[in-house]
């Protein structure tokens, strides 16, 4: 399954600049609540942006940029029926056929998928715990916190991993794949290394230890390996 986080932003974006100005001012009127709601949404705190906006729309039930924005806050913090129910009485309220509507329902249905995704991980984190680490369930669970851009929890996992399973490459693989698009080559090369040690055939590894190895040898050549060599000593492994 492949979440994708900034299809939401790119699409919110999108559904805002549409409401604004195809949507009646009487039903967009705006109060101080739904003012500090947004400046709290700015901020990333999702949390307490809900209960503002919740509290403006008491006020005003029918507003439709603010039941977006509080469908908005409900999904990141991962309250996605309160997201898709507000987003649905938002949608009855629109016209048919409209590109709000079309854009709001397209939203509702990627919601859906990622709330199978936080169902998943939830499940997955409660069979895994601080116990033994059944393998299959492990590296899926890496895996989502990967996709999903928990990185730390991702890597603490596939190590954990590696402790209990020492001759499992995909575990390897999956650190090296982070320190990778993190930029840390020598750390990335190193558990690329480690994974053909352990019996990796995947041709993609192979390829791209080669291609770190040639980009080492160009960064050796115009003397960079030791500045290299001393941000990845300062990194966070």
């Amino acid at each position: 399954m492949r979440i994708r986080e900034s299809f939401i932003i790119r699409i919110s974006v999108l559904f805002f600049i549409l409401i604004q100005f195809l949507i009646p001012s009487e039903l967009w009127s705006v109060s101080n609540a739904y003012n500090e709601g947004m400046r709290l949404m700015k901020t990333g705190d999702f949390k307490r942006a809900a209960e503002m906006l919740a509290k403006a729309r008491k006020d005003d039930p029918k507003n439709l940029r603010l039941m977006y924005q509080l469908g908005l806050a409900y999904y990141n913090i991962e309250e996605i029926d309160k997201a898709q129910r507000l987003w649905r009485k938002a949608a009855e309220m629109m016209p048919e056929k409209s590109m709000m509507k079309t854009t709001l329902l397209d939203i509702i249905k990627r919601a859906e998928k990622r709330k199978t995704f936080l169902k998943r991980k939830k499940r997955l984190a409660a069979v895994i715990g601080n116990g033994q680490i059944p393998l299959e369930e492990g590296l899926e669970l890496a895996s989502l916190y990967k996709e999903g851009k928990e990185y730390l929890k991702a890597v603490n996992l596939y190590k954990r991993i590696t402790a209990v399973y020492p001759d499992e490459p995909r575990a390897y693989i999956g650190v090296a794949e982070i320190n990778y698009m993190e930029g840390r080559i020598l750390w990335a090369q190193r558990y690329y290394g480690l994974a053909l040690e352990h019996g990796s055939n995947d041709p993609d590894v192979k390829r791209r230890v080669e291609d770190m190895e040639e980009y080492l040898r160009a960064l050796g050549d115009k003397g960079y390996e030791a500045m290299v060599k001393q941000a990845h000593g300062r990194a966070a492994k």
